[in-house]
Parts: structure tokens; sequence; C-alpha cells
């Protein structure tokens, strides 16, 4: 389990977020090259694992994870990112097996233009999880 895979469980749950792009193109990683244009991309930044020796079986894990929603109008774009928002904003608890999810935003990213004259725009979001060693 990884953060990236909590805010994709968390955003395809979200029933009105997959009316508006379909659940199989909310991606982990990278968009294929014929990826259409409503798409969203799910990246880690950067994750800090901290280990504790006298528990020695579970790590506590802080991730920062980037959404990219990519859209072929800029309105839509802006409503796609607050169903984000609502789908991992103050989200506490265990899916699979990590256990003490907390999550909160981290930040938004600048409006870029994408492939085929997109538009793109970045949540970040500070997932925090444990796990098992």
């Amino acid at each position: 389990m990884s953060g990236t895979m909590i805010v994709g469980t968390l955003l395809r749950a979200n029933t009105t977020l997959i009316e508006i792009i379909p659940e199989e193109w909310i991606k982990i990683a990278e968009l294929p090259e014929d990826a259409p244009m409503d798409a969203i991309l799910i990246r880690s930044v950067s994750l800090i694992e901290r280990q504790f020796l006298s528990v020695g079986s579970v790590y506590q894990c802080s991730e920062r994870v980037s959404v990219a929603v990519r859209t072929s109008k800029y309105r839509p774009q802006e409503a796609i990112l607050r169903l984000v928002r609502q789908s991992c904003h103050g989200f506490t608890g265990a899916l699979l097996d990590a256990t003490a999810i907390s999550i909160r935003t981290d930040g938004r990213g600048p409006d870029l233009r994408g492939p085929g004259g997109s538009f793109e725009k970045t949540q970040d979001f500070r997932v925090a999880y444990t796990v098992p060693a």
C-alpha cells in the first residue's frame, strides 16, 4: 500500500467523479499515449518512512501525493479538482493493509498546458499512514 494507492482508491470510490472521469482513466505513475484528453494522474512526490525498532513490524509513512487533472476545457477542470479534494481531504481510517490513515491538502500547482492543448493543474495531498514492515 502506498499514498498513491490510497488516493487512487478514494478517487475511484467517488461516484460523482467517476461519472466525469471513468475510473480506467485515473492512473498512477503515468498516462499512456492513447489517454483521452480528460484524465487524472496520481504521482508520489516524496515519501518518508519511519521504522521503530521497539515495534519493528510497522512503518509510519508520510507521503506527498500529487493529483494532476487534465481536461480539454478549463472550467470542468476546476469542478473536477473540487471533487478530488472532497474525495481525499480529511479522510481518516484504514484501507487494505494501511491503518491510521490521515489525509490533508498540501497545496495546488500552477495552470499548465498539456498534450494536445489540454489544461492541467495539480492538487497535492499529505498522506500519513502505517503499513506492515
